[in-house]
């Protein structure tokens, strides 16, 4: 099995979205070659949620074009770590590819559905009649090549044809995990904010709600300046980006400190 993920920067909020354009981005292609050469049963590979949504579905077309063509059958889906018994709400795509013998193509040219195993049975019974007729006929799936709109968080694809749906929640998920269910008792004073810092979020305005299971105390600008936002330890932590976190700091200058 192969196992891996690429440069997400040219496809996260926080780079500069130039997806397979950027010099990063192609290094997708080393994968191919790595799959091409060693053609292993099966592959698992990870990156951002916008790698789904980019210029209408483009980058990931031609990523999903590009497996499907080393006769793989990929399946991806949208998941999210807090789903999994992890106190943070980090949304990431897995593509689960599946190395395609004569047999098993014969199974799908046939009318059969593909092996799926990352939507449980529950989920698929949320799609539409008209979703569930398509998933079980992947000869009418639509041609890869031909896409051109956002992907949906689940779907396969399969000899150049793709199919995507919106299967709805995720029935296996896990009760959710809160920040303050994992803190220490303690911590060190280097986790306090500094003076300077104290008065810089001294200038944020109360939100007190939750988005995505975050707990959000206070920002600034409605959450334009991440950097100055205050999150609480009665959800989940947020997904942060390398210039704006600098590590968990405390409001409470007592002991015991508690990080948010």
């Amino acid at each position: 099995m192969l196992t891996g993920g690429f440069p997400c920067q040219p496809f996260s909020s926080a780079g500069k979205k130039e997806g397979i354009r950027d010099v990063r981005g192609t290094l997708f292609q080393s994968i191919v070659d790595v799959l091409a050469s060693h053609r292993p049963p099966s592959f698992v590979l990870e990156n951002v949620k916008r790698l789904l949504t980019m210029e209408k579905g483009h980058h990931f077309a031609t990523i999903l074009a590009a497996l499907a063509d080393l006769d793989y059958a990929v399946e991806w889906r949208l998941l999210n770590a807090m789903h999994f018994g992890l106190p943070q709400n980090r949304e990431r795509v897995i593509l689960l590819g599946t190395r395609l013998t004569d047999e098993r193509r014969s199974h799908y040219q046939s009318g059969e559905l593909a092996p799926v195993r990352l939507a449980p049975i529950d989920d698929l019974r949320n799609l539409n009649p008209f979703d569930r007729a398509m998933l079980f006929d992947p000869r009418s799936w639509q041609a890869i090549t031909t896409h051109r709109t956002r992907f949906p968080p689940w779907g396969m694809a399969i000899d150049g044809r793709v199919f995507a749906a919106e299967p709805g929640g995720f029935a296996e998920a896990l009760p959710l995990v809160k920040v303050a269910a994992i803190l220490e008792p303690r911590v060190s004073e280097d986790f306090d904010f500094t003076e300077a810092t104290l008065a810089w979020v001294g200038a944020n305005s109360p939100v007190n709600r939750f988005v995505n299971g975050v707990e959000i105390l206070s920002n600034q600008q409605g959450g334009a300046r991440m950097g100055y936002t205050i999150f609480g330890i009665n959800g989940v932590a947020p997904t942060l980006t390398s210039t704006t976190y600098s590590g968990p700091r405390c409001l409470d200058q007592k002991t015991p400190r508690h990080p948010i």
